[in-house]
């Protein structure tokens, strides 16, 4: 599991190949099509990735 915890992990994830809207989608095919434990998991991981860039939008 992906644990974004502060900025630099954003930053870290926004460097590799794999997009913050890839990891979305991802999390909502986890979501709608995979065993439940995965897909709870999926939702922590967008929630996390969702408050950080609120957090670097200076929205929280």
């Amino acid at each position: 599991m992906i644990r974004v915890t502060n900025n630099n992990r954003l930053r870290e994830l926004l460097d590799k190949e794999s997009s913050i809207l890839d990891l979305i989608q991802q999390a909502y095919i986890g979501a709608r099509y995979l065993p439940y434990e995965y897909s709870k998991n999926s939702v922590i991981v967008s929630l996390r990735i969702a408050k950080v860039i609120l957090n670097e939008l200076g929205l929280l």
